[in-house]
């Protein structure tokens, strides 16, 4: 029956998948950054500044800090960091990875905080922080799916894309309002405090 469950979750993630590829095969035609099959492949490899990102981590949390992370990193953060993440590989109910999606993707930050407080008491947790990696906004539109945005038009998906300079741009008014576009492009936002920053990888401290 579990493994019957897994399964039934991950075709269900077909359907986002697809649309998040059409929606990126789209842009691009009219953006070269990101015009290449390379581009889209993303594989998992862990770079040094993922590495350094999860050492600092460990050193300077407490063990049994809660982390919300997009789940392609939870078990690297469990293995690194020795940390726990609400989802990762292994573990992605549905549920969870809606909050955890809603959390990064909001464009109501206190919507946020109110998710990662109830997590935090239900994972009887000291601290609770946000993780943010640089590859996130690749397939932002998959993580705005599960957050609950439609993905009928262009302008109500969560689509953006990082420029020739290197700067983070959001293709639609809806994606400059959300949680990762604001933190990354360096906003500030009451109750998401600065942990560690850097090009890669970017981590808050929530404070609820």
């Amino acid at each position: 029956m579990e493994r019957a469950r897994r399964n039934e979750q991950k075709f269900a993630w077909k359907k986002p998948a697809a649309v998040a590829v059409l929606i990126i095969l789209g842009i691009a035609f009219v953006n070269p950054v990101i015009g290449s099959l390379p581009a889209l492949r993303f594989p998992y490899t862990i770079k040094p500044e993922w590495t350094h990102a999860f050492m600092y981590t460990k050193n300077n949390t407490d063990p049994d800090s809660l982390f919300i992370n997009w789940w392609d990193y939870g078990n690297s953060v469990a293995y690194f960091a020795e940390r726990r993440s609400v989802i990762d590989q292994m573990h992605f109910p549905d549920e969870e990875v809606k909050k955890v999606s809603t959390v990064i993707m909001a464009t109501d930050s206190d919507e946020g905080l109110q998710i990662a407080r109830t997590l935090k008491q239900q994972h009887n947790s000291s601290e609770v922080y946000l993780m943010l990696f640089l590859n996130d906004a690749f397939i932002a539109p998959v993580i705005g799916y599960a957050a609950g945005y439609k993905q009928t038009s262009f302008n109500e998906a969560i689509v953006m894309i990082f420029d020739e300079h290197g700067r983070l741009v959001g293709m639609n008014d809806l994606t400059n309002q959300t949680t990762y576009y604001r933190l990354w492009t360096d906003q500030s936002i009451a109750g998401y405090t600065p942990f560690y920053v850097s090009n890669e990888v970017k981590i808050y401290r929530l404070n609820v």
